[in-house]
């Protein structure tokens, strides 16, 4: 819910927006709108201040100048508080108070989508959201700063180029929407997958547009992606590590001098884990008594100080669901694989350890990095870490196991999910006599 002074501030641009419509249509004489625009706009800057004292923990110190040498001998005062909490806390810096008041308010208030001009571009829009979405990945960690930093780049591929970014936002209409989606897809540019994801951040900024009470429908919505060409997608059934190429890669890792990486490798192909799952594994994750190991949590990545991405454990998986955590069988080759690691690392808290202090796991592009390499040396086409976990589910459907059962190893909460990994071609799974049955006439399967 918004608070008090962000909704005043919103009212109040509202009047200012229709006291500039008035002038422009010869209602109002223009000075009599700069007059009360002034006014307006102290208004607004007194509700900034309040909001700002009511939500920052201000310090005495961050209401006097502090002084810095510019280095050419000149020294310049400026105003500094600090924002966030522990280690997250940075510096918000400005050359007066004021200025540091209005830094303040951006901070806090940029995840109120509502405080847009009414008169917004789609491009201005389109920059809010922006800001709202690194907000939620840098501060509030809601979302990672991998995906906050993929918006940018399928905006900058799809929409940079656009006549519509200038337009005013309330005058897009559907049909304008349209022909820009007839000019992405074309008689076939793209797969309908890369669209789906295009059109859903361009759905998202007119959210937002909707959310500030600019536009009362999002007329990227109901588009109807019936009319649209999509590429065909490439048939990848075949696109995973098969048994003979799992063999392979395992068996030439067998002859290399043994490092944490290629034991790493090889403990991947010994399970249909995700690779967080994976580097997150612990020593106490591991049952050797019992032949299992137990999966209850991941490494994830998430941006600190604004910039550099550091490694998190986190109590869950990438589900965040109960089905998530599980236990899995131990096969004698990887129990062979986890002595091996024992010798490597079994003082430290993780089992695929890297160096250093011995308190982080491995990092997932170094696995990739040294699982292209191995692949590469030994003949064998590379896929990344993830493609070794569908080469895990497929094999589970290839020996006959249960697809429920094959669910729950997975960590998945529906068989749609888990049948999504099956990458079987499904010709030794067809029983010709009923194949025959179905598809050839009485009189001939009777004779």
């Amino acid at each position: 819910m918004l608070s008090l002074e962000l909704n005043k501030i919103k009212e109040i641009k509202a009047q200012i927006y229709n006291l500039e419509l008035s002038a422009k249509n010869g209602l109002i004489a223009e000075a009599d709108v700069i007059a009360a625009t002034g006014v307006a706009m102290k208004k607004i800057e007194k509700l900034k201040h309040d909001y700002v004292d009511r939500v920052h923990s201000w310090n005495e110190r961050d209401f006097m100048p502090r002084t810095k040498d510019r280095g050419d001998g000149v020294k310049v005062n400026y105003f500094m508080s600090r924002v966030g909490h522990g280690k997250e806390r940075k510096q918000i810096i400005a050359k007066d108070i004021n200025e540091l008041y209005e830094k303040l308010f951006q901070f806090y208030a940029l995840d109120d989508t509502t405080i847009i001009n009414p008169n917004a571009s789609l491009l201005d829009v389109y920059n809010v959201y922006t800001k709202v979405r690194f907000k939620d990945a840098f501060e509030f960690k809601t979302i990672s700063t991998q995906t906050a930093y993929y918006d940018q780049t399928i905006w900058k591929r799809f929409f940079a180029d656009s006549k519509l970014i200038h337009m005013k936002v309330a005058s897009i209409t559907q049909g304008m929407v349209f022909d820009e989606y007839k000019r992405i897809t074309g008689a076939g540019n793209i797969e309908r997958k890369t669209f789906n994801k295009a059109k859903g951040l361009l759905d998202a900024v007119f959210d937002t547009a909707m959310a500030a009470k600019i536009i009362e429908n999002n007329p990227s919505r109901m588009i109807p992606k019936s009319r649209l060409k999509f590429k065909i997608p490439k048939n990848n059934s075949e696109e995973v590590y098969t048994k003979e190429t799992r063999d392979k890669l395992f068996n030439y890792l067998n002859t290399v001098k043994p490092t944490v990486y290629s034991l790493a490798v090889q403990l991947a192909l010994c399970f249909p884990l995700r690779i967080s799952e994976l580097t997150a594994l612990t020593w106490d994750d591991y049952a050797p008594d019992e032949d299992k190991i137990t999966v209850s949590h991941e490494i994830v990545f998430t941006a600190e100080n604004g910039k550099r991405r550091v490694a998190h454990d986190v109590p869950h998986t990438k589900s965040n669901t109960a089905e998530g955590i599980r236990s899995i069988p131990v096969s004698d080759e990887a129990k062979i694989i986890f002595e091996k690691l024992r010798q490597f690392n079994g003082d430290k808290k993780y089992i695929l350890n890297s160096s250093g202090n011995g308190k982080k796991p491995i990092g997932v592009n170094n696995f990739n990095r040294h699982l292209k390499e191995f692949c590469e040396k030994c003949g064998v086409k590379y896929y990344s870490s993830h493609k070794i976990r569908f080469f895990g589910a497929t094999e589970l459907f290839n020996k006959g196991v249960e697809p429920e059962e094959i669910r729950r190893i997975m960590g998945h909460t529906t068989l749609q999910m888990t049948e999504h990994y099956n990458r079987t071609d499904g010709k030794s799974n067809i029983d010709m006599t009923k194949w025959n049955k179905i598809f050839s006439s009485d009189d001939e399967t009777e004779s």
